[in-house]
């Protein structure tokens, strides 16, 4: 398949997709292969980078979501393969990990898992300078909110009275009526609420993790676990010993980082 310079980061997706196909040729066949990158083309040429960008993306979101067990396979955006609720694309993996139903199977399979994901997030937050008309509706929308704001923060302003419940700006209560409201009330039931509601919690149950964004000390992708810098706030609550490596055979394994830690 011949594709033209326009078409660079669908080279490098192609390119994917085929070491894809070697790694589960049991079940996605170069017949297979063929077919997924002909309709990935057509829709590429259609939809552009966008289709790389988001949504392929969406996809790969839902599979995360999907995987907790909480939820189905949301596969909006893709055909699905008649009578599942799974996408057709690279669909032969996705049946090692899903039931027709798009639930997760008891046992999913970890090698299509990883797969699917490279090739979906591949290009997610891929970097591209915006158009002209893009733009243009950021801004439009900017400009219309802000002055929807002016104009309910306005009519907030002018109101005289608030006579009646019903007169509540729609952002909550009217800063002339909540001159009057009874602030020490409002912090009682607070405080009884939210007894209520951490009256069982326990700060030491937790399983601590790195979420996907940065961290305060601005390392990335792996380097987040190779600690250099600790708050002495958080080791008080949670020594490192317990909450930052596994065992104790790892704190050893680990002794001279750990002596090279900044607290601060």
């Amino acid at each position: 398949m011949v594709l033209s310079k326009s078409l660079d980061e669908f080279k490098v997706i192609a390119a994917l997709l085929c070491d894809v196909q070697t790694l589960h040729s049991e079940v996605f066949t170069p017949r297979a292969l063929r077919l997924t990158i002909k309709k990935m083309e057509s829709r590429y040429t259609r939809e552009g980078k966008g289709l790389l960008t988001k949504t392929f993306p969406r996809l790969a979101k839902s599979l995360d979501r999907a995987l907790t067990g909480e939820v189905s396979l949301d596969c909006t955006g893709f055909r699905k393969i008649p009578g599942t609720k799974l996408p057709r694309f690279l669909g032969e993996l996705f049946k090692r990990i899903f039931t027709h139903d798009g639930w997760v199977l008891p046992t999913p399979c970890v090698t299509s898992i990883k797969s699917i994901r490279q090739v979906l997030y591949l290009f997610y937050k891929y970097e591209l300078p915006f158009d002209t008309d893009q733009e243009h509706q950021v801004l439009d929308q900017f400009e219309r909110t802000d002055n929807d704001l002016a104009i309910h923060n306005q009519a907030c302003t002018d109101s005289s009275t608030c006579s009646s419940a019903s007169d509540r700006c729609t952002a909550g209560v009217c800063p002339k009526r909540a001159q009057t409201v009874d602030t020490d009330s409002i912090v009682k039931r607070a405080r009884v609420l939210l007894s209520r509601l951490f009256q069982s919690f326990d700060l030491s149950d937790i399983y601590p993790r790195h979420g996907p964004g940065a961290v305060s000390t601005k390392e990335t992708g792996a380097r987040k676990y190779q600690w250099s810098q600790i708050s002495p706030r958080i080791t008080q609550t949670y020594p490192l010993d317990q909450y930052f490596y596994t065992s104790l055979g790892h704190v050893c394994d680990r002794y001279q980082e750990i002596q090279s830690l900044v607290f601060s």
